[in-house]
């Protein structure tokens, strides 16, 4: 569930949620009748059609030779969150396609255009996942298998809102991917940077849908393969739902919330109150909130006033005004570290980080 931005107790509606039907081995199956994606291996005419709706055409060169185990981690985390987006958008095309609550369309033109927008998307990402998939299965690591996945909203407007979160925050994620890609593995620089570009293609039209401006910012935030896995697991997926995911050789951190968002109209330094499970507020001891906002040295402020309600501590901390900078738009990523020492950048938060990430989307 979206543990990173509810109040306990108010949660929404799971409105996008994942039923599990069997595969041949008896494990969770992805949401998709078909079998996706195992049932569309390189040639098939499942794999043709999948191409053919997303309008692309499937890579021919050379495959990428002599991987590092470090590579692999980030072909894993390509399909990981690939698969989640797939899934998300089945249910959220059925939603619309079955004018579930909250998702309907009155204009029969907008509806079927809406439609159509959103499965060249799905169909786009079906790809992502199978080239990644290929890799791993050409190099004799078991691929990533679907879990259930579960998205706690119950509109359409909510629902592209928390998409464009996610994919805020993997466009980030690819960041860093690539940079890794680039030590060893530089035949995948080219490919993972064109699905950067793909992914920052969606970002533009869920943007456009909200209402606001196509692009948010000249520098996109950046992020890590381990602030994408946790998000993914804490917030999308039914506890215990994943047949190997535990294979990712990345941490996931602990539950980080708020309890209301920063006022992005004003432009002084505002406080905000956070959460963290946990029945003793030296949970929290000397730890620090850090935010990651577009290619910026991350600012870190401490956390003050801990006290604990209902399985959870509760405690304050500075929104500074520096992210605010000429109006804030796109993502910050809020984390807690147990050190500050040496931050320079976004990547040098992760070894440090307990609790995270809070992603602040804004307009």
């Amino acid at each position: 569930m979206l543990r990173s931005t509810f109040i306990p107790g108010l949660i929404g509606a799971i409105a996008l949620a994942s039923s599990a039907s069997g595969t041949e081995e008896g494990l969770p199956n992805f949401p998709k009748d078909d079998g996706f994606p195992s049932n569309a291996p390189p040639g098939s005419d499942n794999e043709t059609e999948i191409y053919q709706r997303a309008f692309g055409t499937r890579p021919n060169g050379a495959p990428a030779k002599n991987l590092t185990e470090d590579d692999f981690t980030s072909l894993q985390i390509i399909v990981f969150t690939g698969i989640f987006e797939v899934a998300y958008f089945v249910q959220l095309i059925y939603n619309i396609t079955n004018n579930v609550t909250g998702y309907e369309i009155d204009d029969p033109d907008e509806r079927s255009k809406t439609i159509a927008e959103l499965t060249a998307i799905q169909s786009q990402e079906e790809v992502h996942v199978l080239q990644a998939r290929y890799l791993l299965l050409q190099n004799d690591r078991d691929p990533i298998r679907p879990c259930q996945y579960i998205t706690p909203v119950s509109n359409l407007k909510d629902a592209i809102r928390t998409i464009y979160k996610a994919t805020a925050l993997l466009l980030g994620t690819l960041q860093e991917i690539i940079y890794r890609f680039g030590f060893d593995a530089r035949e995948l620089v080219k490919p993972s940077s064109a699905i950067s570009e793909n992914e920052a293609e969606q970002a533009a039209f869920f943007r456009q849908y909200l209402g606001y401006t196509p692009t948010s910012t000249p520098y996109l935030t950046g992020a890590t393969r381990s602030m994408a896995y946790s998000a993914v697991q804490q917030n999308y997926i039914m506890p215990g739902s994943c047949p190997n995911s535990f294979e990712i050789e990345l941490p996931i951190f602990g539950v980080l919330g708020i309890v209301a968002f920063p006022d992005m109209s004003r432009k002084d330094n505002q406080t905000i109150q956070l959460f963290v499970p946990g029945h003793d507020t030296n949970v929290i001891d000397g730890l620090s909130i850090c935010y990651a906002y577009q290619q910026n040295v991350p600012p870190c402020e401490s956390l003050t006033d801990a006290h604990v309600d209902q399985g959870y501590v509760y405690f304050l901390a500075n929104y500074p005004t520096a992210l605010d900078t000429f109006g804030l738009k796109g993502l910050v990523i809020g984390v807690l570290v147990n050190s500050t020492d040496n931050v320079t950048d976004v990547d040098s938060l992760d070894p440090y980080i307990l609790y995270g990430p809070l992603l602040i989307a804004e307009n």
